[in-house]
């Protein structure tokens, strides 16, 4: 995988139209998921894990899982969305609802606004992992077709180990919010007997 994006980077690169109108998302079963549970960490990439998962032990932790704004494709316009605050309000909706079953919210996204407005709302329950987050509403630089900088090796090898962290930490929660994405797919196939759910006026959106 690392080798294929580096040779095969989408940056400067158009972005194809997503031809997915609709996503249902079916939990993968003990057997399926088995195909894939043979993940071997590297020393330093365990110790890394093993951190992040410091901030998750001993509690009833729900996960929920954030892109960037055109990230989602509203399937009533068939265009990416422009406000970051209906994000945001949405997933904080969908969390108010079920976070007074759980003793905290971890936050698993790589824009620092989404962060701040989440702190804001659930104060000391929202917990978080500590990395550098990008300011602006853009998440994963990598591969993204608008992209007008380029990234060294070194950001790249970064920015996907931190992929992997994410989808990892997110796994060993005890429930999932999520809308299309990946990672969160990742997520669901690492750990099949994970509970999990939608964003809820974010159900029916497609990805970018």
């Amino acid at each position: 995988v690392w080798n294929h994006a580096k040779e095969n980077s989408m940056l400067g690169k158009n972005s194809p139209q997503n031809p997915v109108k609709n996503i249902f998302i079916e939990k993968p079963s003990q057997s399926a998921a088995s195909k894939f549970n043979k993940l071997e960490f590297t020393d330093r990439f365990a110790k890394l894990a093993k951190k992040e998962e410091s901030l998750i032990f001993g509690k009833k932790v729900l996960s929920i899982m954030l892109r960037t704004t055109p990230h989602y494709i509203d399937p009533r316009t068939n265009r990416p969305l422009t406000d970051p605050n209906y994000v945001m309000e949405c997933a904080i909706e969908s969390v108010r609802n079920k976070i007074d079953d759980y003793d905290s919210v971890l936050v698993v996204t790589q824009i620092q606004p989404f962060i701040d407005r989440f702190v804001q709302e659930f104060g000391s329950k929202c917990i978080f992992t500590d990395r550098q987050r990008l300011k602006t509403d853009a998440d994963w630089k990598g591969g993204r077709s608008d992209a007008h900088y380029k990234m060294t090796d070194k950001e790249y090898e970064l920015e996907y180990q931190n992929v992997l962290l994410d989808v990892l930490l997110a796994s060993k929660t005890d429930h999932i919010l999520g809308s299309t994405s990946n990672m969160f797919m990742g997520a669901l196939i690492m750990n099949p007997n994970i509970t999990f759910g939608s964003i809820e006026k974010l159900s029916d959106f497609g990805g970018a």
